[in-house]
């Protein structure tokens, strides 16, 4: 619907100045609105990681958060079809919130994403430069961001460890041992 609005709106003709700043102001809302629909439709079903694996999908949703701003790196060490769609669903959900977080809160210039599957243990690693996270600040904060992914890991029956001071970065560990995970409804 919003391709076909744009569409029509390219064959408007416009003859006079307010007609074409009004036409250019609507083509980019329509432009925003696309963008943000395939975001979202990208968010809620990500078929990269049914289709090529968690690794796969993981380094795409990076390629998405970089920006001049914000310089991302990489170590994904994650066997193809080590793990179900059951379990790499929320441990991608998991990776997708914290860099939803570095990037909306904590103003780094760097961050680092370490994804480790080997034997019986899944590893996540998220590290930024940041501002950090003030503990006194985090026991009293409202967003579901941090709940969600806590929610998350005990789902998964993983133990979760965040490293950080106010001004000094943050660093969050999460551990998931493939034995005893619980399965996921």
């Amino acid at each position: 619907i919003l391709y076909a609005a744009k569409l029509s709106l390219d064959n408007l003709a416009t003859s006079t100045p307010q007609q074409k700043k009004t036409k250019e102001s609507v083509d980019q809302f329509l432009k925003e609105g696309i963008q943000i629909t395939r975001n979202i439709s990208f968010e809620l079903t990500p078929a990269i990681l049914k289709e090529f694996g968690l690794k796969t999908a993981i380094q795409e949703m990076i390629n998405r958060f970089k920006s001049p701003q914000l310089r991302i790196t990489s170590t994904l060490i994650v066997p193809d079809n080590s793990l179900d769609y059951a379990v790499s669903l929320p441990v991608y959900r998991i990776a997708q919130e914290l860099l939803n977080n570095v990037v909306k809160h904590s103003g780094a210039t760097k961050a680092d994403v370490t994804l480790t599957v080997a034997d019986s243990t899944i590893h996540l690693r998220v590290r930024d430069n940041g501002k950090g996270i003030d503990q006194k600040n985090m026991q009293t904060k409202k967003g579901v961001g941090l709940k969600s992914i806590k929610n998350r890991i005990n789902l998964l029956d993983g133990d979760f460890e965040i490293v950080t001071e106010a001004g000094k970065g943050c660093l969050i560990e999460i551990t998931f041992s493939k034995d005893h995970m619980k399965k996921p409804h």
